[in-house]
C-alpha cells in the first residue's frame, strides 16, 4: 500500500481509531453510552444526528489533519435491488 500511495505522491496517515464514534465530530462532546447497538449517533449537547460509523470517519478525518470541511449528506437504507439480488434468490 505505501508503494501504491507514494507512486502518486501521497501519503499515508496512521491514526488512532479507538472512541471516534463515542465523540461528536460537530461540537466535540463525548457520549460515554454509546453501545454498539446504537446505530445512529444523537449529541445531547448540540443535537446533531448522523450515521455512527459516518461521525466516527469525521473524527478519523479531523485526527488525521486533513482539514477538509463537514458536508452534510443524506444517509438512507440501500434497497436490495441495489446489492444484485433480489429478495428470496440470496442462497447461502
Amino acid at each position: 500500500m505505501e508503494y501504491q500511495v507514494g507512486k502518486y505522491g501521497k501519503e499515508i496517515r496512521f491514526v488512532n481509531p479507538a472512541f471516534t464514534s463515542m465523540i461528536c465530530a460537530r461540537c466535540g462532546y463525548v457520549k460515554k453510552d454509546l453501545t454498539l447497538a446504537d446505530r445512529i449517533f444523537v449529541c445531547p449537547s448540540c443535537g446533531w444526528t448522523v450515521d455512527r460509523d459516518y461521525n466516527a470517519s469525521l473524527n478519523i478525518l479531523s485526527r488525521s489533519g486533513s482539514e477538509r470541511p463537514l458536508v452534510p449528506v443524506e444517509l438512507r437504507p440501500l434497497p436490495l435491488a441495489s446489492l444484485g439480488y433480489e429478495a428470496g434468490s440470496h442462497v447461502r
